[in-house]
């Protein structure tokens, strides 16, 4: 026995085992005419799998592979093709060559990139089923109305924005979705539906009481009953069309009312807005209803739209004039949270219309504290925000509420890329003439610089790039601690840092009286008195050690040595007081080859 398939001489032996084994054989056709080639990452049809056996191919399975396109499919040898299943591909456009499989019984697409389909849909005169969900459609062609075998259409989660006022020639219509799409009006044929006994609307979710949204069964094909009655009311009173407003009348029990609000005082619109309903937020905006009404957190319907990344609304509000810079409650303003979702095409969109690219969240970030903080998330998007913020006219080192800026977020955070890509910025922003980030800023209320920040989080990449940068090692916090102090708790990152500090001191040495950099409060330099006396500012103590230092005042830095008060301070004074000769006083040779 052919230990690959079972032998049809001998079907008797295991029948069930034969039966199961035949569904999982790929390429082969079997008995029924049904061929699998799913799940098998395909970008073209293999049309040689099977040689001239094309013609007894009557189910044709093609789900879950990468086809962009239908044209690999041999059409003029698929004569007696009924089911066709492309579901889950990446196909954009369905061409007309789908129009040869005459005998074509049932159509699937779901779940593919398809913006448009042919207008010529006719010549599928056997089509019972069309299922085109979850794509890019905008439209459809008035020809889908000519397929009069058609039992099942379903287009939802597209993008369609008219229906086709042919929609009531389907006599045979049983099933229809229409779900997440962006038409807020229903043609009036609606009414000559008769066969239909299936209907998934989202509107009905927004009567009052809310109705479910697929609508099946007994109840539901009262409720279909009561929609076609409508419309044929609709139609003997010379409308046009059935509104959002005029069917959410219709279906609700109670008095009916756009402004109502829950329990967040969230209204109808909010709610559309967060569940990404882009028909019926565009019937609201039709109807009137105040785009920019904010819930008791303060947030707009703009804001939700957006937290829930549902762009197609988002847009739609922005159309109708909604305020880009309010209802953003602790988040700040539409274009945080556009930044922390890195969102880069809509940031951009946000700044054309003059958002406030220096806008304050509750604790007083900016847009650009926000990016930097998850710069790692998507290096790309996130750069390209950045980008756009400092165009617009970001401040670079805006502190927030705690005294953090920007590349404190970032430092703190682990956000590696975010400091890589400020450090570069900071070369262009130099040669410019314009403002940079500044490195070495101190913030929070204890003076820690960004590289304090990364040492004390043991971020070492971000530690490394910031002294590749040339960040300071000698700047102090209040309580006396440069950032090797701050990153004890690692002992690889302190090792490093102390490899560090003796090469800044190097080439210090060999810079001739050049001092070394660090914070100056005064002009004078300390005296022995002030650096000995504890209530002398820390920072101004630690200038007048690293003063002596840079002088080569050996002895008089060994006497403070043993004078001062065990601590930060005079462990900083022992170090640098072991980097020096007591043989070599002079300025020219103060300090030892380390």
């Amino acid at each position: 026995m052919d230990k690959t398939r079972i032998n049809e001489k001998h079907p008797e032996i295991t029948p069930n085992l034969r039966k199961k084994e035949k569904r999982q054989i790929f390429g082969e056709v079997s008995s029924e005419g049904e061929l699998v080639l799913k799940e098998a990452g395909l970008s073209a049809v293999p049309t040689s799998i099977i040689g001239n056996y094309w013609g007894c191919v009557l189910h044709l399975d093609l789900r879950n592979n990468n086809l962009s396109s239908i044209e690999s499919l041999p059409f003029s040898k698929l004569t007696q093709l009924l089911t066709l299943d492309l579901r889950s591909n990446s196909i954009d456009i369905l061409t007309e060559s789908i129009f040869e499989l005459r005998n074509l019984n049932c159509l699937r697409l779901d779940r593919n990139l398809i913006s448009a389909i042919p207008f010529d849909f006719s010549t599928l005169e056997q089509l019972e089923t069309l299922s085109v969900s979850s794509n890019k459609l905008d439209f459809l062609p008035n020809s889908i109305c000519e397929l009069k075998n058609l039992q099942t259409l379903i287009l939802s989660e597209n993008r369609i924005k008219y229906l086709p006022p042919q929609l009531g020639d389907l006599q045979k219509l049983k099933l229809l979705y229409l779900h997440k799409n962006q038409f807020w009006e229903l043609p009036l044929s609606f009414s000559e539906l008769e066969s239909l006994r299936e209907l998934s609307l989202e509107w009905f979710r927004y009567t009052s009481p809310p109705l479910p949204r697929v609508l099946k069964g007994h109840i539901g094909e009262a409720m279909i009953c009561s929609l076609r009655a409508l419309c044929s009311k609709l139609f003997n009173s010379s409308h046009h069309d059935c509104s959002l407003c005029t069917f959410l009348h219709h279906f609700s029990e109670t008095t009916f009312d756009f402004s109502q609000m829950d329990s967040k005082q969230r209204s109808l619109i909010h709610v559309a807005a967060s569940e990404g309903d882009t028909g019926v937020l565009l019937g609201m905006i039709e109807a009137g209803v105040d785009i920019d009404v904010q819930d008791k957190d303060g947030c707009s319907p703009l804001l939700l739209a957006i937290k829930e990344q549902h762009l197609g609304c988002a847009e739609a509000l922005l159309e109708a004039g909604a305020d880009i810079n309010e209802g953003g409650g602790a988040l700040g303003s539409p274009l945080h949270l556009s930044a922390f979702k890195v969102l880069p095409s809509f940031t951009k969109k946000l700044l054309s219309m003059d958002a406030d690219p220096n806008s304050r969240d509750c604790e007083g970030n900016t847009p650009l504290h926000i990016v930097l903080g998850v710069f790692n998330k998507d290096v790309i998007a996130s750069t390209v925000i950045a980008e756009s913020l400092l165009k617009a006219g970001a401040e670079v080192n805006a502190l927030n509420n705690e005294g953090w800026a920007p590349i404190h977020l970032a430092a703190r955070r682990g956000q590696v890329e975010g400091v890589r890509w400020v450090v570069y910025k900071n070369h262009l922003l130099r040669k410019a003439g314009l403002e940079e980030f500044n490195l070495d800023l101190q913030g929070g209320s204890h003076g820690w610089t960004s590289i304090h920040l990364a040492g004390h989080a043991s971020h070492f990449t971000v530690v490394q790039s910031l002294v590749e940068a040339g960040a300071s090692l000698m700047i102090k916090n209040t309580d006396g601690r440069t950032p090797r102090h701050a990153s004890k708790a690692d002992l690889a990152l302190f090792k490093y840092l102390i490899r560090a500090e003796k090469n800044a001191l190097k080439q210090k040495v060999y810079q001739p009286w050049v001092p070394f950099e660090f914070p100056t409060e005064q002009s004078v330099s300390p005296s022995v008195e002030e650096i000995l006396d504890p209530s002398t500012m820390a920072s101004r103590r630690y200038q007048g050690i690293y003063h002596l230092a840079s002088k080569g005042n050996y002895e008089l830095l060994e006497n403070l040595v043993y004078k001062l008060e065990p601590g930060s301070l005079k462990e900083d004074a022992s170090y640098l007081l072991s980097q020096m000769s007591p043989h070599h006083l002079t300025p020219a040779k103060r300090f030892i080859s380390v």
